[in-house]
């Protein structure tokens, strides 16, 4: 059964590509957004609702890499504890396996807005710059637009 992408799905999907810095975080290969090469892979499947937006479940993968661990479970539960250490590892679990009731996506979506805007006004990644201007094509802000009859380009740093 396939699981429906919601918004929800494509802003957290970003948020946790945009984290990484448009880069895989297995081989180290570095994207230029947008680009549907470099995927939000969940440790835990999406369909298990307690972390589908548990930025600790999520790592920014290349196609080849995210292939790579779902073929290879095992290296993917090593290579997830040793990102996020013993505690975290089984904090992230205990957290999949807690049943109780329906997610709150009002609260997801006010959380991801705030993360975001934060992330955009920092300078410590080249990829995020303070909020100037969003392209009206893509509704990103801090990039350039890839549709040439746009013609925004991002500011250049001074």
């Amino acid at each position: 059964m396939k699981i429906r992408i919601d918004p929800l799905d494509k802003q957290f999907s970003l948020y946790i590509r945009s984290r990484a810095n448009w880069k895989c975080e297995k081989c180290g290969t570095q994207y230029i957004p947008p680009t549907a090469g470099l995927q939000c892979s969940h440790f835990v499947g999406r369909a298990n609702q307690q972390t589908r937006y548990d930025d600790k479940n999520c790592s920014a993968l290349c196609f080849h890499c995210h292939q790579y661990f779902t073929a290879n479970p095992y290296e993917h539960t090593e290579w997830m504890r040793k990102k996020l250490g013993d505690k975290e590892f089984e904090a992230l679990n205990r957290r999949a396996n807690w049943r109780s009731g329906k997610v709150d996506k009002k609260l997801i979506k006010l959380w991801l807005d705030k993360i975001m805007a934060k992330e955009i006004q920092t300078d410590d990644k080249p990829i995020k710059e303070k909020k100037r201007k969003v392209c009206a094509h893509r509704g990103i802000v801090g990039v350039s637009c890839f549709m040439t009859s746009c013609g925004w380009k991002k500011p250049k740093k001074k």
